[in-house]
């Protein structure tokens, strides 16, 4: 009796990570994979004291190819938790399914701000943010320093949308524009003419991953780092 209780105390959990792991922003879903697994490898494989059985699924960035990992998850490896969900539209496109289930979900990067209210779960945990939050800290500061006009550039997805609403809530100036760009697109260069055009007081930009790699660098090609 003994030795069946212990292993019963030590049978693994199982625990599904469902991230953005391809793709030019692949960056930010391997990010969270790394820690994860980081903090497994030095509690020696365990969380909890209890033995971890981990099941990685790659979402590419794709609701519906989401939407079937998730499933997957669920219903074939029966695992017990899913985290990670790097960005809002893939857990906008899963997180009802996977609490409807009784699965907890622990997401730790995406926290759009429509399951933080009447679309919330008490399956649902977020260990990072409410996507407008950090935006409304950055527009009480531009309005602070003085900004008059703000050129707001952020992807056309949840969180692009929700982060900008942040901003905009707090940021008391005028916007020169507001320009949302598609989630795969790399390359700004017509945005960044319109930009220079409109001579902004200064520029607001989300751009999660590789995608603000590459806008960073065309914005210092550009020669704005010395003008906005």
């Amino acid at each position: 009796t003994l030795t069946l209780g212990t292993a019963q105390a030590q049978a693994p959990i199982k625990i599904g990570f469902l991230g953005e792991l391809s793709g030019p922003t692949a960056a930010v879903g391997q990010d969270q994979l790394d820690g994860f697994l980081l903090r497994l490898e030095q509690n020696g494989g365990k969380l909890g004291g209890i033995p971890v059985q981990l099941v990685k699924e790659d979402s590419q960035l794709k609701p519906d190819v989401a939407n079937q990992a998730a499933r997957k998850l669920v219903e074939r490896d029966k695992v017990a938790i899913i985290t990670g969900i790097s960005f809002s539209n893939i857990m906008m496109a899963t997180h009802k399914y996977i609490t409807d289930n009784e699965v907890f979900l622990i997401g730790s990067n995406a926290g759009p701000s429509q399951i933080a209210g009447g679309q919330c779960s008490a399956y649902q945990f977020i260990t990072s943010w409410q996507g407008d939050q950090a935006a409304e800290a950055i527009g009480q500061y531009a309005s602070e320093k003085g900004y008059k006009k703000v050129f707001v550039l952020a992807p056309n997805y949840q969180a692009g949308k929700d982060i900008v609403t942040g901003f905009k809530r707090y940021y008391k100036g005028q916007l020169a524009d507001e320009l949302y760009t598609p989630l795969n697109q790399l390359d700004f260069s017509a945005e960044l003419s319109q930009l220079a055009a409109a001579r902004p007081d200064a520029v607001f930009a989300f751009y999660p991953g590789g995608l603000g790699v590459a806008f960073t660098k065309q914005y210092a090609q550009a020669g704005l780092m010395k003008q906005v």
